[in-house]
């Protein structure tokens, strides 16, 4: 159960329109015990994050702990800003990053369902211009190029394993992250519409092969203009047609309504001269806790200010990012992940089918290893596997028939989550801080699995 503690989750916080619709289900409290764990041994849950808050190095904090559409685990602690705004909850408004991509995944799978898509269509369907690819071996513009061996697939860009990568400010590689820096690739959201940035994409070599290697990547966004030329709609509207509203997810979207922004929980960094992001990740949950400090009293160790902005965004932008850009609440979240944990359907509401859900969690990457995943994600990537969207942790080494442990991802402003199928259950936990620091689904999530009373 160990192994991803220390894996970094960068992408960039973007755009869309918000969600306003009705509640179609509520989660029920429970006790721990109700649903077969030990409230005793899940207090060490928030003695972890209590010591972070207490020693000054993230602003807030809530997390929740689900069993199917049961709820038997909250904690929260701190305002939305730091000296003043509103106490922080399970409903407060957090900026979700890269916790985008499994729900714009979730878009793609339900257009596989309906026979729209499949997993071998090739990117060149809808944007002929990505028929003939060049390859730059890893990013470099110093080797000799290289025809790509074959085209892109639906199912290259749902893993990762298209060619394409990132920024350099996020996990991008060589020469051909540089360019999509002078580029502003996927980035500029003011005025470049989606399909420029995506004609721009096929003018720069990709960094390898598809199908061959591993590279977190803007290839979800990708996904988001495919869906828009098959449905006609911008990404936020699909997933509030399809997702939001059927679940009850009325605080999520792509930009944050004038009403709602008191609810937005502030972007805040560290302050110059204090612990450096590694150096942060290694230390972890070291720092002292502090009894019955009040929030007057801490030493805070970090400043307004995000990794990529520093404010929410009040109205929609040029597009809708599926690799960075929604905005939710921790329970919002929870609900999008109690679907998936029961297979597709929550409450009566079925958003997939328990096949498309299936599909949606196999390991999409039976030709890598784990080590491909380590470039991007460090030793934290160990065991890791990659399937519709989602990273898959393992109990062991997947070549061996290792079992699977959970279904994951995070964000770049330290909230994660995981779905733990076989245990039933499912954890959120949000912030607002950046870079991430302190990721830690790993630990907490074996604290939960030890928590079961057996």
């Amino acid at each position: 159960m160990r192994g991803l503690t220390n894996l970094k989750f960068l992408t960039v916080p973007v755009y869309c329109l918000f969600s306003l619709c009705v509640h179609a289900f509520e989660f029920e409290d429970v006790t721990p015990e109700e649903v077969g764990f030990s409230s005793e041994k899940l207090s060490s849950i928030q003695d972890r994050f209590d010591a972070l808050y207490e020693d000054g190095r993230i602003p807030n904090y809530a997390i929740g702990l689900y069993s199917g559409n049961k709820r038997f685990y909250a904690k929260s602690r701190g305002k939305t800003e730091i000296g003043g705004g509103e106490i922080v909850d399970l409903d407060t408004i957090y900026p979700f990053a890269s916790m985008t991509k499994p729900i714009a995944s979730t878009a793609i799978m339900l257009l596989i369902e309906e026979g729209k898509l499949t997993l071998d269509t090739k990117l060149s369907e809808y944007y002929p211009e990505f028929k003939n690819m060049f390859v730059a071996p890893g990013g470099s513009f110093e080797t000799t190029f290289e025809e790509a061996k074959r085209e892109i697939t639906v199912k290259d860009l749902l893993t990762h394993t298209s060619g394409f990568t990132y920024q350099t400010s996020v996990t991008g590689q060589g020469d051909v992250a540089k360019q999509y820096d002078d580029l502003q690739l996927f980035f500029e959201r003011e005025t470049t519409p989606l399909d420029q940035h995506i004609a721009t994409l096929s003018q720069i070599p990709l960094l390898a092969h598809p199908g061959e290697s591993f590279a977190y990547s803007v290839s979800v966004d990708v996904l988001s203009g495919i869906l828009q030329k098959i449905t006609g709609m911008r990404l936020g509207d699909y997933l509030r047609l399809k997702i939001f509203e059927p679940l009850g997810m009325s605080n999520s979207g792509f930009y944050v309504p004038p009403q709602k922004i008191k609810s937005f929980a502030m972007y805040y960094r560290p302050l110059q001269g204090s612990a450096s992001a590694r150096e942060a990740m290694n230390s972890g949950f070291d720092a002292p806790v502090a009894e019955g400090k009040s929030d007057d009293k801490i030493d805070w160790k970090i400043t307004k200010g995000g990794m990529f902005t520093n404010s929410a965004r009040t109205k929609p932008g040029s597009f809708d990012s599926a690799g960075g850009g929604l905005f939710s609440s921790l329970n919002d979240y929870a609900r999008y992940c109690a679907m998936i944990l029961n297979r597709g359907e929550v409450e009566g509401i079925r958003i997939l089918s328990e096949e498309t859900v299936n599909l949606h969690l196999s390991d999409l990457t039976p030709q890598l290893t784990s080590e491909n995943f380590s470039r991007d994600f460090g030793d934290g990537a160990s065991f890791m596997k990659f399937g519709g969207g989602y990273g898959i942790k393992y109990e062991g080494d997947p070549g061996s028939g290792s079992a699977v442990d959970y279904y994951f991802w995070g964000g770049a402003y330290n909230t994660f989550f995981w779905i733990d199928p076989e245990n039933n259950h499912l954890g959120v936990f949000v912030t607002n801080h950046s870079p991430p620091q302190y990721n830690i689904s790993d630990d907490i999530e074996q604290i939960v699995d030890l928590a079961r009373v057996k």
